[in-house]
């Protein structure tokens, strides 16, 4: 397609697919990635940003995601994400969640929405600062570099 034109693509979701397809040129995304996580039962809790060190060994960075289906939630009393700023992380826990998931509450599903929605569009406001930047290329790269190296200390596939 000709540079002047915008690009528009629908039904992708992934990071790893949004990265590269930003970098195919692809202007604007319709997804329903967050929200299909969400119906899951599933929060994002991937690494966009890696402003610090010691934030990069955080075990709740290992995967895409997290289902608070899992019963491994039952007492967990943190935030979905260490460090949003969301409405659901500042006033809710992953055991609450949990039990509103298992109770069939709609507040589950409200509450995840706020989360995954919210930190999807973190996501894209650090790909469009890099690309302000001039730095997309160089983000992408150790985007996926850290995603590898996180999967294989996690041993997680």
């Amino acid at each position: 397609l000709p540079n002047n034109k915008i690009k528009l693509i629908s039904g992708v979701g992934s990071p790893e697919e949004i990265l590269s397809l930003v970098e195919l040129g692809v202007d604007i995304f319709s997804t329903n990635y967050p929200n299909l996580m969400t119906e899951w039962g599933n929060a994002l809790v991937f690494k966009y940003t890696w402003d610090d060190v010691t934030s990069q060994n955080d075990t709740n960075q290992s995967a895409n995601k997290i289902n608070l289906w899992d019963t491994k939630y039952v007492i967990d009393t943190t935030p979905l994400f260490d460090g949003c700023e969301c409405f659901t992380c500042k006033q809710h826990t992953k055991a609450y969640i949990h039990h509103l998931l298992n109770t069939h509450e709609m507040l589950a599903e409200v509450l995840l929405t706020i989360h995954n929605v919210s930190h999807y569009l973190g996501f894209f406001e650090e790909i469009r600062k890099n690309i302000k930047e001039n730095k997309f290329v160089q983000y992408k790269k150790s985007f996926l570099e850290k995603r590898i190296q996180i999967n294989n200390n996690d041993n997680y596939n």
